[in-house]
């Protein structure tokens, strides 16, 4: 009891004691900061008494609860002790409820009770907030208005994100870690993120910022993702083995240092291949450039070879269109074409 911000109420008047199981305990209160345990045979008053050292802002209220009959057996449903209607200070900060028990499995009582303490996080109050200040503004994530949630949607569906708004509330919504720049976000309780927008995984955080009625501030937090079942990302970096089990389709620019393919591999734009690449079967629809060793073990059909330098073929090779090598060198058999050699100029 007090004004200062460890104190959980400034005064004990008002606050109803309820006691479970009822029927061998009973709790009352004849006036404010006093609670009197009445047993069945006769009334016996425990006053809770005052606790401090001469200061009567530091006041304690302590709470006690005795059997009817002098005994009681507590359940596996154990003791239960409500407090309601504490008038909550209204300074932030941890507020510690203290607890003895004495009990025993004996015939004899000890001494010397069982302490426990119980630490509440105070928040200032502030009437008509829903949730309750201090556990955030429930933030969450719809595939549509009313519809289910949005834990897991296509790639570029659109999500609509809804929050608590209490008068006084001002709110900052970051995706990806950006803040998104939207004057209608800070007053508001609601923002719709467009089509295209939600391409992979995406993390969203809501930012609340209450005023206090001393004039200060509370911050609070919403976080949540929402998964996105075939994911677009801007880059891949893999540390190990790659497995691809459908087609892996690239359009745009890809370095590899290291490619082992069992099934088609079908390239859209630029394959660079810095390192040793084994490729059971590789089906290139624009030009292919190797800059090291290319080693095919399988059948490989080409529409069109271009080499620049010597191309060796130690197995056969088929073309069915056009062939322009600069330097040929066949360690095998080479039939079913014709073969015209251009010497150069010089």
């Amino acid at each position: 009891m007090g004004s200062l911000a460890q104190d959980l109420a400034l005064t004990g008047e008002g606050i109803a004691p309820y006691v479970e199981p009822e029927s061998g305990w009973t709790i009352v209160s004849p006036q404010p900061d006093v609670l009197v345990a009445v047993p069945t045979a006769e009334t016996a008053v425990f006053p809770s008494g005052r606790e401090n050292s001469g200061d009567a802002s530091g006041s304690k209220v302590r709470f006690e609860v005795v059997p009817r009959d002098g005994t009681s057996e507590v359940t596996v449903d154990g003791l239960y002790i409500t407090l309601s209607n504490i008038l909550v200070s209204d300074k932030t900060g941890i507020a510690r409820i203290g607890i003895e028990e004495w009990a025993t499995t004996g015939d004899t009582i000890p001494g010397t009770p069982n302490a426990a303490t119980l630490d509440v996080a105070k928040y200032p109050f502030r009437s008509g907030a829903n949730p309750s200040p201090g556990v955030g503004r429930a933030l969450v994530a719809l595939k549509e208005q009313g519809g289910p949630p949005a834990t897991l949607i296509n790639a570029g569906a659109p999500v609509r994100l809804e929050w608590h708004h209490a008068p006084g509330d001002s709110h900052e919504l970051y995706m990806n870690g950006l803040r998104i720049d939207d004057p209608s976000i800070a007053g508001g309780s609601l923002y719709q993120v467009g089509r295209d927008t939600v391409l992979r995984d995406t993390a969203l955080a809501l930012k609340t910022v209450t005023p206090t009625p001393v004039g200060g501030f509370v911050t609070r937090w919403d976080h949540l993702t929402v998964c996105v079942a075939d994911q677009t990302l801007a880059s891949l970096t893999t540390t190990g083995n790659a497995t691809v089990e459908g087609a892996f389709g690239v359009t745009g620019h890809t370095t590899v240092s290291a490619l082992a393919t069992t099934g088609n591999t079908t390239v859209g734009g630029t394959l660079g291949v810095t390192g040793q690449t084994t490729v059971s079967a590789l089906a290139a629809t624009e030009n292919a450039t190797v800059a090291g060793t290319l080693g095919v073990t399988g059948h490989t059909t080409v529409n069109t070879l271009a080499a620049t330098g010597n191309a060796t073929v130690g197995g056969t090779l088929r073309v069915t269109g056009q062939t322009t090598v600069a330097g040929l060198n066949v360690t095998g058999a080479l039939s079913g074409v014709t073969v015209k050699v251009t010497p150069d100029a010089e």
